[in-house]
Parts: structure tokens; C-alpha cells; sequence
């Protein structure tokens, strides 16, 4: 999102308004991949909180390099969701939502080792529970710095279903 008078906002608010319409009632959930305000800016965020707010059905995201362009997380957090990584679950799905900046340097993507060491129990659990799991990552894995690795590893050994 950049500014009212855009191209982009306006194919925004058009896009929520057909997902009402057409699609409401057969989504479970909207999700942002991230890049969701395209300087991090307050005023980017407030539009977009605008389109979601008309949005008839719940939503996540999760951060993308362009939503931490002032080096930090706060406006993300402020106006998007409250925690940088999260969970929820969905009919037999458990969906895990990563946050790949811990560096809140919108060039370097890693994730921190608190989510490192978040991610196993809930898989773990996931599997007790018997839900597939689902990873929303602003990048792929092989992209990450050091935590490219041990992420691979827990993919695998805990057979995640997707990585988005």
C-alpha cells in the first residue's frame, strides 16, 4: 500500500469488496503474505487496516521487508497483528506464521531463535493433535541466514505440510 490516490489502493479496497461478495461465505481466512505497506509507513498501514476492516471475513499477515523499511516492527504490530510470530488453527490445520526479520533489517532474512525454539513444540503438538502443519514465511528457507538450516530440518522431520 502506498497512498489513496494510487492505483494500488484503490485495487485494494475493489479486491476486499469482491472477496465479500463473491467469496465470503467459502473462505475460512484471508492471509497477507507481507510487504503490506510498501514504506512501513502509519499511513500506508491506516489504509490498509481501512480495506480490512470492510473485509467480512477474519484475516492474518505476517512481515514482509517492505513493512520494516523504518527498521523496526512497531507499526506492523501497531496496526496488523500483535505478535511478530503466531499460531491458530483452522478445521485440521495448524497454520504458523513466522516473522523472517529478526534483525528488523528489511535486507536480512533470518528468524530468531525464540521462534527456533517455539517451533518444534507446536509442531510437535500439531502432530499430537493430529493437524497438518502450515508455515507462512515471507521467504523461502534456503533464503534465511543462520536459522536456514535447523527451519529445513524441522520441515522435514516434522513433515510440514506447505511453507507459504
Amino acid at each position: 500500500m502506498t497512498a489513496r490516490q494510487e492505483r494500488n489502493c484503490r485495487d485494494f479496497f475493489s479486491l476486499v469488496e469482491e472477496v465479500n461478495q463473491v467469496m465470503a461465505d467459502s473462505l475460512s481466512f484471508a492471509y497477507l503474505p507481507g510487504d503490506n505497506a510498501d514504506l512501513g509507513k502509519a499511513e500506508e498501514y491506516e489504509l490498509v487496516r481501512e480495506g480490512l476492516d470492510r473485509l467480512q471475513l477474519p484475516w492474518v499477515a505476517i512481515v514482509g521487508d517492505h513493512d520494516i523499511h523504518s527498521k523496526r516492527h512497531y507499526t506492523f504490530l501497531r496496526f496488523m497483528m500483535p505478535e511478530p510470530f503466531y499460531r491458530f488453527e483452522v478445521g485440521s490445520y495448524r497454520f504458523l506464521a513466522l516473522d523472517a526479520f529478526v534483525s528488523d533489517d528489511p535486507k536480512v532474512f533470518d528468524i530468531s531463535s525464540d521462534q527456533l525454539d517455539w517451533l518444534p513444540q507446536e509442531l510437535d503438538l500439531a502432530r499430537a493433535i493430529e493437524k497438518r502443519s502450515i508455515l507462512f514465511l515471507h521467504c523461502y528457507p534456503s533464503e534465511l541466514g543462520t536459522s536456514s538450516s535447523p527451519l529445513r530440518d524441522l520441515i522435514k522431520r516434522f513433515g510440514v505440510l506447505l511453507v507459504d
